[in-house]
């Protein structure tokens, strides 16, 4: 039975209606993120970022495999999900995915999604955002930006 720690400082970090996760419940040890990139160094990097957040609490999980994400989503409960638009050849797109993920998701359109693309075309982010994802980062994403993006989803203060 001991102290709660002192309180940390919050920083003020606007986001999109819809885009913050609920909060977990007190007792919940560990909060999963979703990485699912087909291309390795876009996916490395992203899950290296996301670690850094809170080692204690976060647990990154990262996927080049759309099916393989959509199976570890059956039996866990994602906060946050960080998904490429293009996910290889023959495979399902980003927008799909993301549909799919709050399907199975008990947070439903609350899941926390960030949509990354190399695609500027303009339809990509009208499809997004028609389809209620709240936030499309453009490759090469600015690391520190979306570091502070995925701590406002998941409602927790940037690492010092």
């Amino acid at each position: 039975m001991g102290r709660s720690p002192p309180p940390r400082a919050r920083f003020d970090l606007r986001v999109l209606e819809g885009g913050r996760a609920e909060p977990p419940p007190a007792d919940r040890a560990r909060r999963d993120v979703l990485v699912v990139d087909d291309d390795p160094l876009s996916r490395d990097l992203f899950e290296t970022v996301l670690r850094r957040l809170d080692p204690d609490t976060i647990k990154v999980h990262a996927f080049d495999d759309p099916q393989l994400a959509l199976a570890f989503a059956t039996s866990h409960r994602v906060e946050l999900a960080v998904v490429d638009l293009h996910l290889g050849p023959g495979r399902m797109n980003g927008l799909a995915l993301i549909e799919r993920l709050r399907a199975l998701s008990s947070l439903g359109e609350r899941l926390s999604v960030i949509l990354v693309t190399a695609d500027t075309e303009p339809m990509v982010i009208y499809e997004a955002t028609r389809l209620g994802v709240p936030l499309v980062l453009e490759k090469a994403v600015d690391l520190h930006k979306f570091l502070l993006r995925c701590c406002a989803l998941l409602d927790i203060d940037p690492p010092v």
